[in-house]
């Protein structure tokens, strides 16, 4: 036992020699080595990890140095009131239509049970598309915009 440890420590001493001694900013090409070294450790598998850093012009262009989420999140009670207010979805009760009756007859009851999440799963996008439908019908009843088909054809694509 103890013996199995020394080597394990060795094997982890090694790789840290291994990771130190090779350059930060050079991808790591020899990945099957380390992965081998690794895997003496366990026997979980375990995801690549490469070390690579934008460069400065990309970190630029792209806003890589900038948050994500520069605000902080509202709070419960103000995005509740602001999901209330959004139009035409005040009181919306979806609910995904029946199975098609002859479908249904045919169907045995593990079907069923895997109709359940698929019928959820298609409430869940609706939630998701209803806001685009509301941006298009926004859009479509703006007459003085000339580019208004541009847009049609660009929220059908999403």
């Amino acid at each position: 036992m103890q013996q199995s440890l020394l080597q394990l420590e060795e094997l982890v001493a090694q790789s840290r020699a291994q990771t130190s001694t090779e350059p930060q900013t050079s991808p790591n090409v020899n990945m099957d080595a380390d992965d081998e070294t690794i895997a003496a450790l366990h026997s979980l598998r375990i995801r690549p990890s490469y070390s690579w850093t934008p460069s400065p012009f990309l970190t630029e262009v792209l806003s890589l140095d900038s948050p994500l989420f520069p605000t902080t999140m509202l709070p419960d009670d103000e995005r509740r009131k602001l999901i209330d207010q959004y139009p035409n979805i005040e009181q919306l009760q979806y609910q995904p239509p029946d199975t098609i009756a002859s479908a249904a007859r045919k169907m045995n009851k593990y079907q069923s049970k895997q109709d359940m999440p698929l019928k959820r799963l298609q409430y869940l996008l609706s939630g998701v598309f209803r806001p685009l439908d509301v941006l298009g019908l926004e859009i479509s009843q703006d007459t003085n915009n000339e580019n208004i088909q541009r847009y049609l054809h660009m929220l059908k694509d999403c």
